[in-house]
Formats: C-alpha cells, sequence, structure tokens
C-alpha cells in the first residue's frame, strides 16, 4: 500500500464484507420515562411494575445502565427488529397536542 493512499481505498469491499461477518453488535434499548429508567427489550421491566433501573459509572465503560438487557446481533434486520420491539413497549400518554405522546426520552445504543 501507497503511504498516500487513504485507508478507505485499502479496504476492497469484499474484505470489509468479510470482517463485518466476524463483528459481534450488542443492542440495547431503554426509556427514561418519569424520571426513572426502563429496558425495552425486556417485557416484565418495561411494565412499570417494579422499580427502575440505575445509572451507573464503569470504571472501563463510563457511564451504564445496571441491569439493562444487552442482546447480541449479527445483522441490521436484528437491530431493527429489536428496534421496532422496544418502540411497542414505550410508555405513552396523551397530551391536547398529541394523543399518543411518549413524553419520554429512548436509548438506543449499539456497541461493537
Amino acid at each position: 500500500m501507497c503511504h498516500d493512499q487513504p485507508l478507505t481505498r485499502a479496504i476492497s469491499v469484499p474484505v470489509l464484507s468479510h470482517i463485518i461477518l466476524f463483528l459481534l453488535l450488542l443492542v440495547l434499548h431503554a426509556q427514561l420515562y418519569n424520571e426513572e429508567i426502563r429496558d425495552l427489550l425486556n417485557p416484565g421491566a418495561s411494565s412499570g411494575s417494579g422499580p427502575g433501573l440505575d445509572l451507573r459509572e464503569d470504571p472501563t465503560r463510563g457511564p451504564v445502565v445496571a441491569g439493562v438487557t444487552e442482546v447480541p446481533t449479527k445483522s441490521a434486520d436484528q437491530v431493527m427488529a429489536l428496534v421496532h420491539a422496544g418502540n411497542g413497549r414505550r410508555r405513552t400518554e396523551g397530551t391536547a397536542a398529541n394523543p399518543v405522546s411518549s413524553r419520554s426520552h429512548a436509548v438506543l445504543q449499539v456497541l461493537l
């Protein structure tokens, strides 16, 4: 490889596709609603019947949601299926302006 050639040109598409096959993605989907963190990938935890999850500081990963479900995935289709499943578990409460307002914040994190 020539030293002035950008790295993006040095990696061919077939090689890049082969590398992606060996990546494992961890996906988590959580919601902040009424000052509580809920796990949107765990049907029991997202119902709101139990206590919310805690935000903690991990020495290597930084801020983490303790006890949140991290689902291993290998494709964009699997990630999107998790997004749709989590969105289906989000809490909604109507407002005058929007009858299906989520009134919450959702966090989707994809880790390599």
